[in-house]
This record gives structure tokens, sequence and C-alpha cells, in this order.
């Protein structure tokens, strides 16, 4: 809902400054409208104008460059006045939309209710379900990575085999907020093949987002393939702070349900 307010916006910031570029552009052409009569299947054109408040007509010879020129100007100037009355009836139906709409916004919505109801904050499931094309998107048929199904066994709660006991517990805490998403979907960047561990579906803004969870932190090898991997996705625009989350462990530093839990409800169930 807040994508369709902003885009509502951006709209209404497009149309005032094409009306005000065509009020501009109308000062500048000349002043008069056209009219045209048919003789013998030949259109012969005339322009209308005042002059010493009296109505004149003239007509415009098309062997005139002049004349031609003038023609093309009173097209435009037409085109320009019916294109404002559309442009200014668009804009204030726009202006009364935008400043009666409310953003639907399920967090907020939480932080309004009295007391009573203040623990549904603690269930996202009882107010963040995800909509009914998300749920489908995470169901579709994609590209999932084939290499090494030797190494998937661990078994979420879904029934979903993962690689290590951290992603389970990560595609486990996705299920539980209602997060949408996909495992290893491959992607293609520069040519290349990678696939990271999960592919969301943001819940709130509906923008694609990726997380990397990077277990062997302590291995010098699998450390410098992280961050060639990290480096390549970000020239394909999958960056931090933006669309893509990390997480990182090593066997002295195993990843925990608390800093899965904050990073979800910090990256995905906020904007």
């Amino acid at each position: 809902m807040i994508k369709v307010y902003e885009e509502m916006i951006k709209s209404l910031e497009h149309m005032r400054s094409l009306a005000e570029s065509f009020e501009k552009e109308i000062l500048s052409l000349p002043p008069g409208s056209l009219s045209v009569s048919i003789q013998s299947s030949k259109q012969y054109y005339y322009h209308n104008y005042s002059a010493d408040g009296k109505k004149q007509k003239r007509y415009l010879n098309p062997d005139s460059k002049y004349d031609q020129r003038l023609l093309k100007k009173l097209q435009r100037r037409r085109f320009l006045q019916k294109s404002l009355s559309v442009l200014k009836t668009d804009i204030s139906a726009l202006e009364q939309a935008i400043a009666k709409f409310v953003p639907y916004d399920p967090g907020r919505i939480c932080t309004q209710l009295t007391s009573a109801y203040q623990d549904i904050q603690k269930d996202p499931g009882l107010w963040l379900p995800a909509e009914p094309d998300l749920r489908r998107w995470a169901k579709e048929s994609y590209t999932q990575y084939a290499g090494h199904p030797e190494g998937l066994i661990h078994e979420t709660s879904t029934g979903l085999l993962v690689r290590s006991k951290s992603e389970s517990m990560i595609a486990d805490t996705l299920t539980l907020y209602g997060v949408p998403f996909r495992y290893e979907q491959v992607l293609i960047i520069n040519g290349k093949s990678y696939a990271p561990d999960f592919t969301l579906h943001h819940p709130l803004n509906r923008e694609i987002f990726y997380w990397e969870h990077f277990g062997k932190m302590d291995q010098p090898d699998y450390l410098l393939s992280a961050g060639a991997k990290i480096m390549d996705y970000r020239q394909a625009g999958i960056r931090t702070g933006t669309n893509f989350i990390m997480t990182f462990e090593d066997l002295q530093n195993p990843l925990t349900m608390r800093e899965i839990q904050d990073v979800v409800t910090s990256r995905l169930l906020t904007r």
C-alpha cells in the first residue's frame, strides 16, 4: 500500500510539472484557432483570431512556409489546451484522493490497538499473513540449484531439505513470520550461475530480497569465496542495506535463533 501511495505522489508531481510546462509553451504560441473547409475533397485551412476587438479569418496558403509553420503551431496550441483540461481534472482528482488516502500498514495498525490487543504484535501470523499472490509465488516452480544433493540433510518444519541447521532455523523463522521464500533459486549474474540461500518477497514493500548465510567463516578458502560472491552480487545491484541480507557464523560463534528473529523483524517486517 505504501508503494501505491508513493506512486500517487509521483504521478501528481509529474502531472503538475507537465501542466506547468504546457502552460508556459502556450504563452509562446500564436493566439487563435483553426478551422477547415472541404471543397472537392480538398481541405482549406483558416486561422481564426481577434484583432481590434473583431473576429478575423485568414486563409493559410499551403505554398507559404510561414503559413505552414503557423498551422503547426496552432495545431500544437490546441493539443496543449486539450491536454491541460485533462491534466487539471486529473490533478484535482488525485489531490483529493491523496488527501483521503491512508496507506494500509499492518504494523502501524497494531500499535494503534488498545492494550487488550497489544500481544498481537508478538504473533505476526495474526496480522501479517502473506498475500495470496505472494504465497503462490513461493509455491511456483523455479530453477533450483541441483548440485551436491547429498548435502541436503536438514529438514525444516515444512519438510524442505536444506544444507545446514542454521539454514533450517532461517527457513522455519521465515515460515513462522509469513515471509514467502524460495530456497537456492538459481540466479544468473554476468553469465555465471549463483544460488542464494533464500530468495525472498518482502511482505510489506513486495520487493525481492536475497539472504545468504555464510557458515564457515573460520575457513580461509571459504572466506575468500564468500568475498568474491559478495562483490559479484554488489555489481548486480544486490547490496547490503537495500535488498541483501547476510548472516555469518563459525565454530566458535554459531548463529542463534535470536539473531535470526532480529534480522527478520528488522529487515522484513518493516519498511
